[in-house]
């Protein structure tokens, strides 16, 4: 039980480490300290690398059960009482489950309310809401700790489903901070950006194939837009010019000048739109229709930018 708890242990303080490793990274990517300290991944306090280890306790105590006799005699859901006193690693692992299943509970009615409260309309009468990432496990996948020996479905692919509610509950702590007095609501819109569906898939591209290739200048600005940094090239020029439309003092961050004429974000996204379009009717012809008016029977939250009909 001694050599158990050390090893245990040992994997709490490198998965620690390696947490307050990710924090210093984010704090040297421009984020205020405190800004940083409240983008960690738990909401109610305590070791987050704690409960990082929570499914990893669902996976192997079955067959730590299985492969040491003693291990079937012990009772992980067990208190201390006057007559017993619990392992520390058992009353840390009760700790960690119960935090954890807190974040979920907060996380969950914060999405709730996201999905129920209407934010705003757009110009065609259609309702809006809050953005949140997708992915939350349901409640009942999240077995208590008197289960993890049960045989139970819900035990495979545990590690992954406790560490969603890590991930989510770091995502809402960090949006949270961003709604502070003080911080840029260009912060705020940036994150939004950033957390949609395979936003940083660009990032994972495997450069040798050459249709994956991007220019040094471009992935440069790409990525120093995504973090929100100035701009290189914007800094080369020197002291800022009046290069914007309409004799603007040139915004070294880049946010004046990607919504510029046809060079702007809508400029680009009709561009892109039109070649898509093109391809597609190149095979089905007129079927294809762009940014379609009757869309309410199959997408009543958003007007599509093409359908085939």
């Amino acid at each position: 039980q001694a050599s158990l708890t050390a090893h245990w242990h040992d994997k709490h303080r490198r998965l620690r480490g390696g947490l307050a490793g990710a924090v210093r990274a984010c704090a040297a990517a421009g984020a205020p300290p405190g800004q940083a300290r409240r983008a960690r991944p738990h909401l109610h306090g305590g070791d987050p690398a704690s409960r990082a280890w929570v499914g990893t306790w669902a996976l192997v105590w079955t067959p730590l059960r299985q492969l040491h006799a003693p291990f079937r005699a012990v009772d992980i859901t067990a208190k201390s009482a006057a007559d017993f006193q619990q392992l520390s690693i058992f009353t840390e692992l009760q700790d960690a489950h119960s935090t954890l299943l807190d974040d979920y509970d907060y996380v969950a009615r914060t999405y709730e309310q996201y999905d129920r409260q209407v934010f705003d309309y757009c110009k065609e009468g259609l309702a809006h809401f809050r953005f949140h990432p997708d992915g939350l496990p349901d409640r009942d996948t999240l077995l208590p700790l008197a289960c993890f020996d049960s045989g139970s479905e819900h035990l495979q692919s545990a590690q992954r489903r406790y560490s969603q509610i890590i991930h989510h509950a770091a995502w809402l702590g960090f949006w949270n901070a961003l709604q502070l007095p003080g911080v840029a609501r260009r912060e705020a819109v940036r994150f939004i950006a950033v957390s949609q569906y395979q936003a940083g898939a660009f990032l994972n591209a495997v450069p040798s194939r050459r249709d994956f290739r991007i220019p040094t200048w471009a992935l440069r600005i790409a990525v120093q837009r995504r973090l929100g940094l100035p701009l290189d090239e914007a800094l080369a020029r020197g002291a800022p010019t009046c290069s914007a439309r309409g004799g603007k003092v040139q915004d070294p961050l880049g946010d004046a000048a990607s919504n510029i004429g046809r060079l702007g974000h809508c400029g680009r996204h009709n561009s892109l739109l039109a070649a898509l379009a093109k391809v597609m009717r190149s095979v089905w012809g007129m079927l294809v229709e762009v940014e379609p008016r009757d869309h309410l029977g199959y997408s009543n939250d958003y007007r599509p930018d093409v359908s085939v009909a």
